[in-house]
């Protein structure tokens, strides 16, 4: 299984990539786990681990492209946040940086570890889901 999700808490959903290249399958299975977040229609914040994560193909990160692309307004309504976990900071700088061109219909943040990014995702809920 190329990702699994879990729930932090309610607002929050961790999602820990696997160190294989996925599938095309795989790869499609995971992208329908994100367009079930969105067809809920509940609030949520993404905190992607990519701790483990080695590589993935032209093809895939193309087709990830288009997903987003496809539903940049279901991820924007309700996708209140996203934190990437990586590692590197070589890996951080170029991802980044492709942040900065490909943007995201959401904010985010992209740090070093999976405890400044669940602290991160736990405010950014707060801060969002508090009545007004």
């Amino acid at each position: 299984m190329y990702a699994t999700f879990s729930s932090y808490n309610t607002s929050v959903i961790y999602i820990k990539f696997s160190e294989a290249e996925p599938t095309a399958q795989e790869f499609e299975d995971y992208l329908g786990k994100m367009k079930e977040l969105t067809d809920n229609k509940r609030k949520t914040v993404l905190v992607f681990d990519s701790t483990a994560t080695k590589y993935l193909s032209s093809d895939l990160r193309i087709r990830q492209g288009q997903w987003i692309k496809q539903n940049q307004e279901e991820l924007k309504k309700y996708i209140i946040g996203g934190a990437f976990i990586i590692p590197s900071m070589v890996i951080r700088v170029v991802f980044n940086c492709i942040l900065a061109i490909q943007k995201l219909p959401y904010p985010h943040t992209v740090v070093s570890n999976k405890e400044d990014a669940l602290k991160w995702a736990v405010e950014k809920a707060e801060k969002a889901l508090q009545p007004v």
